[in-house]
């Protein structure tokens, strides 16, 4: 019986002391949170066309916004034909997200930020759903997906 004892006494100590580094590890992640600044790069279209007819061009702007000392050596449109509309982070890489095309106009070259950029192409029917991208330093910036309808 005293064994039994012993060992419950040892079982709630240790119980007790993990419930403990629980309790740290969250307050600790609520103080993350609360003290987590707003990111200092971000993708943003301004001119995001929801429908168009076929083979009319379609204008795109989006602006990239970073401190005045960063820069960009690839900033486009992604688009496909499959909706990906789960939150990207700055890990995404384009080939890990489902958008197959992109407009080849700011994919070569050396782009000084903060800036905007516009670019165009047309569509057959169907439905398009596209981003705004831009490669910054090793961050990988998206914006939210958007839906284009070609009638």
């Amino acid at each position: 019986m005293k064994n039994v004892t012993k060992k419950l006494t040892i079982f709630f100590f240790l119980f007790t002391i993990f419930l403990l580094l629980i309790f740290f590890n969250l307050t600790k992640a609520q103080q993350d949170i609360a003290s987590s600044k707003t990111p200092q790069y971000t993708t943003t279209l301004l001119d995001s066309p929801t429908l168009t007819s076929i083979n009319k061009p379609v204008n795109f702007s989006w602006n990239v916004v970073a401190p005045n000392t960063a820069n960009t050596t690839l900033t486009t449109i992604y688009y496909g034909f499959v909706s990906t509309p789960s939150a990207l982070t700055i890990k995404d890489s384009p080939q890990a997200v489902g958008y197959p095309q992109s407009l080849s106009d700011y994919q070569n070259g050396r782009f000084f930020l903060p800036d905007t950029f516009s670019a165009s192409t047309s569509f057959l029917k169907g439905t398009v759903y596209y981003r705004a991208y831009a490669l910054v330093g090793n961050q990988h910036l998206w914006s939210p997906e958007t839906k284009l309808v070609i009638k």
